[in-house]
């Protein structure tokens, strides 16, 4: 009788359509090799600059799609108060697009004082923590390489709720980290060597010393001071070079005379930040959107010098026009960069599963699109599976049409089914 309980429950989808088309993205083709000999003069103008080039797409077999190689030319050339807009679909390599010639010219300005060189603004903190730990990863491929040059490591850091304002037991509870012992888990970022656990351990807060530990068997890697930056007091004292942070933080410190610095309000020129990140640009519209726009027209206004906005997003209408609105750069300096039609090639398939939920259920459309991810991925090949047609497919994608649900969705969907991970 219990198997038959499913069939006596509330509908929670009221209609649903299926759109099967064949997969389509960007080709990467450009070796960076022969990209650095035709562009000598942007990417190699210096030989710190060609070094950082060559160490940052080091990667065995790696090769850039004709976006990326564009993007990389404006943005490392980049100085003036314009804007760059990335449109591509997800998992087109976007990310890279900036954060290649980003981190060289970071690179370049790094040297012995810290000021924040790039802001990274994102609208939601689990993809704040996703790209947080990408960006680190980058940056220690090219450690050697500033060594050579007599520059120290780029550092990274991070702002939002969870960043404690001191290195105390009671600081970390408060921020709502998670104890294991003495030590505390990091909540923003794992092991970018094994994916395990990164913790503070105890003796270490105790002397104030900001150092994480990963706690995997057999790995023992270690993060220090010298390439992370932990707590708001040392945000202060010794700002990283990569800030990352969110927009409703971004508004909140800008009244605070402490911390409005790290914004590189106040400062004189040449210590002001570079670049501006803002990812996700598609979700910015509506009331959000605008007062996005008023939070980073405030702070380009209090900033008071140049910046080269950078912008990534899944494709838009009028791009260009979208990102100069939300920004207050001028519509003839924002370029919108993004992959055409003789750049894609088609590989496989991908489906689309478009849900509405049943408003006679009373059931949340949170709750509809829970318990829809929970199904969907017990429908893909299992990873390794040798005895599948390859025509279901091994990765899941989840979008939703509300920013509060998108992004209360991870963890919701996290603690409802704890094998899978979002």
């Amino acid at each position: 009788m219990r198997s038959a309980v499913w069939k006596g429950a509330p509908s929670l989808v009221a209609d649903f359509r299926v759109d099967c088309r064949p997969r389509r993205f960007p080709q990467r083709r450009r070796l960076p090799a022969d990209i650095l000999a035709e562009h000598q003069a942007v990417l190699g103008s210096s030989p710190l600059r060609q070094d950082l080039w060559s160490a940052l797409t080091s990667r065995a077999g790696m090769r850039l799609a004709g976006f990326q190689e564009r993007a990389a030319l404006r943005l490392s050339a980049a100085t003036d108060d314009g804007g760059t807009i990335v449109t591509a679909g997800t998992g087109s390599g976007k990310t890279i697009a900036f954060y290649l010639p980003g981190m060289i010219r970071i690179g370049e300005a790094t040297g012995s004082d810290h000021w924040v060189k790039a802001i990274a603004i994102y609208p939601r903190i689990e993809l704040l923590k996703d790209q947080f730990a990408e960006a680190f990863r980058m940056a220690r491929t090219i450690d050697q390489t500033l060594a050579a040059h007599g520059r120290r490591p780029l550092v990274i850091g991070a702002l939002f709720g969870k960043t404690p304002t001191r290195a105390t037991r009671q600081e970390l509870t408060d921020k709502s980290w998670v104890r294991r012992g003495e030590d505390f888990i990091c909540p923003w970022m794992r092991c970018t060597l094994c994916d395990g656990e990164l913790v503070w351990r105890g003796a270490d807060i105790a002397t104030g010393t900001e150092r994480l530990v990963c706690v995997q068997q057999g790995c023992g890697a270690q993060i220090g001071d010298d390439q992370i930056v932990l707590t708001r007091t040392r945000l202060q004292r010794t700002p990283p070079d990569i800030l990352f942070t969110t927009t409703e933080i971004l508004n909140q410190r800008l009244s605070d005379h402490w911390m409005r610095g790290l914004f590189g309000v106040g400062l004189p020129a040449a210590r002001k930040p570079l670049l501006a990140l803002l990812d996700e640009v598609h979700t910015y519209e509506g009331a959000t959107g605008a007062q996005a726009a008023l939070t980073l027209r405030r702070w380009r206004h209090l900033l008071g010098a140049p910046i080269t906005w950078v912008g990534l997003s899944a494709t838009l209408g009028d791009a260009a026009r979208f990102f100069s609105d939300l920004t207050g750069a001028a519509l003839d300096d924002v370029v919108e960069i993004t992959p055409t039609l003789e750049e894609f090639e088609e590989q496989g398939a991908e489906y689309q599963i478009l849900l509405r939920g049943d408003p006679a259920s009373r059931a949340s459309l949170l709750s509809t699109t829970i318990q829809t991810s929970m199904l969907l991925p017990r429908l893909l090949d299992p990873p390794g599976a040798t005895n599948t047609s390859g025509t279901v497919g091994r990765r899941a994608f989840l979008f939703t049409d509300d920013l509060d649900v998108t992004n209360r969705l991870y963890d919701d969907l996290r603690d409802a089914d704890p094998p899978l991970r979002a």
